[in-house]
């Protein structure tokens, strides 16, 4: 819409306010979707809510130009006091929506001195009415202030609101008081209220959160007596209360024709707003007519939709949802039409129909006008269009097809091979054998084990039927004998991923001793473990452990082969964060009777690690479902020689030294300029797309910082997504940053929040986890990559499983090659970032593990295991938070990010192209003579780079045993040097036997050469 347009609408808006007041909400509504996006002509908006205003005997709402300070709260009201008074009152309908309002502080100061008034006396405090008497004033404007709080830039903490004022001085109660009790007072002013205002934009409850009165929508219900009430609204105007009637709706006919306008090829998005007015609404439902045209033209009816009613859940599954409604509640139904390239401009009129169990259905006529041009991308990139919202049921990137490094899988009779690993099933469909990249790992079959009478039982196998795709492998078996039937499912994918699901039948009511699942591996491939409520270390000979709640898996390997065990069955499947801990799964939990074991058979050399669920009674016939998963380690090879030339920069702002010394990846998180809303990098777009464009330039890949676990405030999906029930917010007590607990009320779990500047914050919200938000994250993610052009995320602590990061990975490599995705996790967070989230490795290029880890306590078979990424064919990058301690990284590989004096140790040493050999290789290069004092050693031809570091609590000396072989050094002809690493060490030549003096917990650096 043009100024001219706008001006002619302001006309007709003055002419419609003396003749046709019922037109004004509707006007108002077209303003809305027309100006408000046009910052030029606001005022324009707020000089017609002022002609509302007084037509409805409402006062008007508005967002001064200026924000005031955020110490006053988001909101107040603009009292007018006409002459210089003692004591002033002022008595107005505040329409509030928010919980306790008695419980605030109620603070009115002069807008022209900024003077406080001394005296303010409470008559009636409510969500409805604000009746008080405050003074001495003058005669001036005042702002009153009804939700100040005290502003706390912590990130993880908000401040809480201010608790009631002062009461006033008695002696000035005295003079005007009459009957505090009835409400007389004498001597008193009449102040009024001209204007409710917002600090800021974001912040107005205008229009959907101005709630009705009781009494307003008791006389609307005397009008219309339905079972319920349906209310269309358009995009632009969200539902946003679920227990209040907007006043709004109170001068509205409910079920009256919708009209919308559209433009050909958008994805087109409305409301039908349900109100439960007379009674709980059973099995609420939608359906729709085709929206028919001229000349025969039509949109399907099949290309409508309705969000809360079903969908397509997060890994391809439709679903139907039953929606109840208890009484005088609201139940937005969001619906989207999709009107295709193929639709022909003009106007479109249909049916959609409400219906209910336990009602009659509500008809309602929408009149769609399509309009050119057409959008080429169905509105997304404006996220005001909601157009987005059919991303929740999106299937892309769900199919079988390998990603890179992946290859094809193949299947020979029961040989069943993917890239580096090879399994060969035995008649009942477990391993019999599996190798890892070349090792053999196994001492014996695995067996899936029922015990009864102190002895297994034995069981007889039928035939087994495989499945073959180019990306999964699929088996069915059944084996039984005279009591006991086992129906084995299993499956393989390229990524050397193992899912089992075998269900347990028994023929006769009886007493089970155990059902177990026993991995017997041999003992070169158990030498190291984690899980099994120990942290990642070398395997004892025997252990018993239970379930935890934030345990469910254990892995035993060594760098060369190894095998991570996951008891899955439960109600969530992603890594075990303290955000998201379920219940075990019941059949392998056994109420508290289930757990974990290794045991250690010394003559075979063998450590078998089980997973057992204890006794049990069995009824006839009834089945009882065991699921796991078995995970072949190292899942790739490890990328060494891009471990030493991705460098990783977390700021838009790299630092002089960083590009000196070869940064090139740039992680952009949240809460800046260019991407402010966490998780929500869909705002500032034209600020990330010169970033990207910019680094782009100079030879930098730039990711950013993009999960799902929590959801911002600013989120423009946020109401419609929250009309979904539970299904992505988890629902919860409330509380946080006032945002917060002013509009969403309550059913929300507050996480961190972020102060942006100008009192701007970003407020965290937790999603449920498992939903269709990672169908939308999915479609979010396409949309940047083709937008945005970014080369890769950067993920912290994700809450998703290995088939949402499958489908990520896709959507990065099939648009352009060399995405990278490095993964960070806090220990503290997921209590063992190894263990938790080894299902993602075959996806991420890099781990940034350390948050969390106490460096200084930790031997160096931990760092290996939990740190390392070695033993599963990933690198990772050190983030220290709780060690005094910096050094020992590069005995490992690793230094920490940003590390501009390691950085340039490797390329003055060349380390790129070197040869890593590690002391935990069955033949090391360099050892020492000193317990726990490790070496790795980086060999090029005739110059070594090795790396020493103490777990020693005190300076200690060692010798070096030199494999001068392997080196391919004469030792006669060598050197060996410390060179000088700024902050590390100085320059010193050392003779070849010479003793070396490292501190306590320390790192040298030498450089072995021939002259």
């Amino acid at each position: 819409m043009n100024s001219v347009g706008c001006q002619e609408l302001l006309c007709l808006t003055t002419h419609f306010i003396t003749v046709y007041p019922f037109y004004l909400l509707f006007l108002q509504h077209l303003l809305y979707k027309n100006i408000i996006r046009m910052k030029k002509y606001l005022f324009v908006f707020f000089l017609f809510n002022y002609c509302l205003s007084f037509s409805q005997s409402v006062i008007p709402y508005a967002v001064p130009s200026e924000s005031w300070d955020e110490q006053f709260g988001n909101h107040r009201a603009v009292i007018s006091v006409d002459r210089p008074t003692d004591a002033a009152s002022i008595n107005f309908l505040w329409r509030r929506h928010d919980r306790d309002p008695e419980m605030r502080r109620m603070w009115i100061r002069n807008a022209r001195t900024g003077e406080d008034v001394k005296n303010i006396y409470r008559i009636t405090i409510n969500r409805e009415r604000c009746e008080l008497v405050f003074g001495p004033a003058t005669q001036d404007d005042y702002y009153f202030y009804y939700l100040p709080y005290n502003p706390v830039t912590d990130q993880y903490h908000a401040g809480n609101y201010l608790p009631p004022e002062d009461k006033p001085d008695a002696s000035w109660v005295s003079r005007h008081a009459l009957d505090n009790a009835k409400g007389k007072w004498k001597d008193v002013a009449k102040a009024g209220v001209t204007e409710i205002q917002a600090r800021q934009p974001f912040h107005s409850f205008y229009p959907m959160e101005v709630a009705a009165t009781r009494q307003e929508v008791d006389d609307m219900l005397l009008k219309y007596k339905n079972d319920y009430l349906v209310f269309p609204e358009d995009r632009t105007l969200p539902a946003r209360m679920t227990d209040d009637i907007p006043l709004k709706w109170t001068g509205l006919t409910p079920a009256s024709d919708f009209r919308g306008v559209t433009q050909r090829n958008e994805y087109y998005c409305l409301q039908l707003c349900v109100y439960a007015a007379q009674k709980p609404l059973n099995n609420l439902s939608v359906s729709f007519t085709d929206l028919k045209g001229v000349n025969g033209r039509t949109i399907s009816a099949e290309r409508i939709t309705c969000f809360n009613t079903g969908g397509t859940d997060c890994y391809g599954n439709p679903f139907t949802k039953k929606l109840d409604i208890p009484h005088q509640r609201i139940q937005p139904l969001w619906v989207g039409v999709d009107v295709g390239m193929d639709v022909v401009p003009g106007e479109y009129t249909g049916t959609f129909t409400v219906t209910a169990d336990n009602a009659e259905a509500t008809p309602v006529t929408i009149m769609l006008t399509v309009e050119e041009p057409a959008l080429a991308d169905r509105g997304d990139g404006e996220t005001w269009r909601h157009s987005r919202l059919r991303w929740l049921n999106s299937t892309l990137g769900i199919d079988d097809e390998p990603v890179s490094p992946f290859t094809d899988m193949k299947v020979d009779n029961r040989v069943i091979s993917c890239l580096g690993r090879d399994v060969v099933l035995n008649e009942y469909g477990f391993p019999e054998q599996i190798s890892s990249w070349g090792n053999r790992l196994l001492a014996a079959p695995i067996q899936f084990v029922i015990e009864t009478g102190n002895q297994p039982v034995r069981l007889s196998s039928k035939n087994m039927n495989i499945t073959e795709k180019s990306g999964i492998i699929k088996w069915t078996c059944e084996s039984e004998d005279g009591g006991f039937k086992i129906i084995c499912n299993g499956e393989m994918e390229f990524d050397g991923r193992m899912s089992y699901k075998c269900t347990v039948v028994s023929k006769d009511n009886v007493h089970v001793q155990d059902i177990r699942l026993e991995i017997p591996l041999k003992r070169a491939f158990a030498k190291y473990m984690m899980g099994m409520s120990r942290m990642g270390g070398y395997t004892p000979k025997s252990h018993l452990s239970r379930w935890t709640k934030v345990e469910d898996s254990f892995w035993l390997g060594n760098t060369n082969g190894g095998i991570q065990c996951e008891l899955r069955g439960g109600s969530f499947h992603g890594p075990l964060l303290n955000l998201y801990q379920p219940y075990p799964p019941q059949s392998w939990f056994n109420g508290v009777n289930g757990g974990f074991r290794i045991d250690t058979d010394d003559p075979t050399n063998t450590v078998t690690a089980s997973a057992f669920s204890g006794a049990r009674s069995m009824k006839a016939g009834q089945p009882v479902n065991f699921e796991f998963a078995l995970l072949i380690t190292p899942v790739k090879e490890a990328g060494m020689k891009s471990r030493f030339t991705d460098r990783y920069w977390h700021s838009p702002v790299p630092s002089e030294a960083a590009i000196r010394h070869g940064a090139n990846i740039m992680n952009v998180h949240h809460a800046n300029e260019y991407n402010p809303y966490i998780n929500y990098p869909f705002v500032a777009t034209k600020e990330m797309r010169g970033l990207v464009d910019e680094w782009h330039r100079k030879g930098w890949k730039v990711k950013i910082y993009y999960t799902v676990r929590e959801l911002s405030n600013y989120l423009t999906e946020l109401w419609a997504i929250r009309s979904l029930g539970t299904e992505i917010l988890p629902g919860g007590g409330g509380g946080g940053y006032q945002w917060l607990r002013e509009h969403l009320v309550t059913g929300y779990t507050p996480q961190w929040y972020t102060h942006l500047g100008n009192g701007t914050v970003d407020a965290a919200i937790l999603n449920s986890g498992e939903s269709r938000w990672y169908n939308y994250y999915i479609e979010g993610l396409d949309w940047l990559m083709k937008n945005m052009d970014i080369d890769g995320l950067y993920l912290d602590d994700v809450s998703f499983d290995r088939r949402t990061l499958k489908r990520i990975r896709k959507v990065m490599d099939r648009y352009k090659q060399g995405c990278l995705i490095d993964l960070h996790s806090n220990t503290a967070f997921s209590l063992g970032s190894a263990n938790q989230n080894m299902e993602l490795f075959p996806y991420v290029n890099q781990t940034w593990f350390g948050e969390g880890f106490n460096f200084d306590l930790f031997p160096a078979e931990f760092w290996l295991v939990e740190v390392s990424g070695i033993p599963f064919g990933v690198t990772n990058d050190l983030l220290r938070h709780m060690s005094v301690n910096q050094r020992r990284g590069m005995v490992f590989g690793m230094t920490e990010r940003s590390n501009t004096v390691i950085w340039q140790l490797w390329d003055e040493f060349g380390i790129v192209d070197s040869k890593m050999v590690g002391f935990w290789e069955e033949r090391p290069v360099v050892t020492a003579n000193q317990k726990d004092v490790y070496a790795t050693a980086y060999i090029k031809k005739g110059k070594t780079l090795v790396a020493i570091g103490s777990w020693v609590d005190a300076p200690v000396e060692t010798t070096l045993n030199i494999d001068w072989e392997q080196l391919g050094i004469n030792p006669d002809k060598a050197t060996v040097e410390m060179p000088e690493v700024k902050g590390y060490q100085s320059f010193k030549t050392l003779k070849r036997d010479e003793k070396i003096l490292l501190d306590a917990k320390g790192e040298i650096f030498l450089i072995v050469s021939e002259k």
